[in-house]
């Protein structure tokens, strides 16, 4: 095999970049021109803990609305739930800095909401003043926290 032969081979069989902490990272295989798998991609693992946060968020939700009338906090709790399982597929299957900041977004509201419930209430909404220790609401928290966090490794993964 002739040395340009050999480096032409040598060349095509991946595209490289390297990130700025002089990471290298295959985006494609030129030969098949197929994408480099995802999970080699930075962030990506934070991403779908991201979605793994939001379906559990959105599981809590489900097991609370039993509980909830049909009034606006009903309708609040299908919302989150529709809103975290959308997000959560759009996160495992592309995630974006924008999918990944309404993610957190998402569970921001949610605790400002949990928050607000538990100390001043809201209208008509005012039975959960003051309990701070219900099982289900301190698991959405934690869910809610870890979720922001993750969101925000995997932003900063993407920049």
């Amino acid at each position: 095999m002739s040395i340009e032969n050999e480096l032409s081979t040598s060349a095509d069989v991946s595209s490289r970049e390297f990130d700025a902490r002089g990471t290298e990272r295959r985006l494609t295989d030129r030969r098949s021109g197929s994408a480099a798998h995802p999970l080699e991609a930075s962030g990506y693992g934070a991403a779908i803990m991201v979605s793994i946060g939001l379906l559990v968020t959105a599981a809590i939700h489900v097991i609370d609305l039993p509980g909830r009338e049909p009034t606006y906090s009903g309708y609040l709790y299908l919302g989150l739930i529709a809103a975290a399982i959308g997000l959560a597929i759009i996160n495992a299957v592309r995630p974006s800095v924008m999918s990944l900041a309404a993610a957190a977004a998402l569970c921001v509201a949610v605790i400002i909401g949990f928050v607000l419930t538990r100390t001043i209430g809201l209208p008509n909404w005012t039975d959960d003043i003051g309990v701070w220790d219900e099982a289900l609401g301190i698991a959405a928290l934690t869910t809610e926290s870890f979720t922001v966090v993750f969101a925000a490794i995997a932003i900063y993964a993407k920049k």
